[in-house]
């Protein structure tokens, strides 16, 4: 029994935190479902750059993980729609709080380098993001 409760002290909470939000998809994913359900296909074009595996394999992490909730209309053809659960809605400061870190870093940046490294044109008026709104977490 010693063994076991250690073992749980030992856990590092940020380590878990990290590993169930492994990958930026499952992070993308969760953004942008912050706005409400979303089905597959709608997910599917919002994630640019997403592959369908790795869409299909990062939502049944997260379903497994009771992070986001997949919902099956019974309709032909079936309807599925994902959404977070309160558990992954719990994560909206976090999100947000990543939002702003990134606006402000390119605020802070040489658009020159910013260009080169992530492939985008950085806008005169830059990043105008509303931290508040999570449809305008982008």
């Amino acid at each position: 029994m010693d063994d076991a409760i250690n073992n749980v002290n030992k856990i590092c909470p940020c380590a878990i935190t990290i590993s169930l939000l492994s990958s930026k998809w499952k992070i993308l994913i969760m953004r942008d479902l912050l706005a409400g359900p979303k089905r597959y296909s709608d997910l599917k074009r919002s994630v640019m750059g997403i592959s369908q595996k790795m869409l299909t394999q990062s939502l049944k992490e997260m379903a497994a993980d009771g992070l986001v909730n997949r919902h099956v209309y019974p309709e032909v053809p079936p309807r599925v729609e994902y959404s977070l659960s309160n558990l992954g809605a719990s994560l909206r400061p976090v999100i947000y709080a990543l939002n702003k870190w990134g606006k402000d870093y390119l605020q802070k940046s040489n658009p020159a380098y910013i260009h080169e490294r992530f492939n985008v044109a950085v806008p005169k008026n830059r990043w105008l993001i509303n931290s508040e709104s999570s449809s305008n977490i982008r």
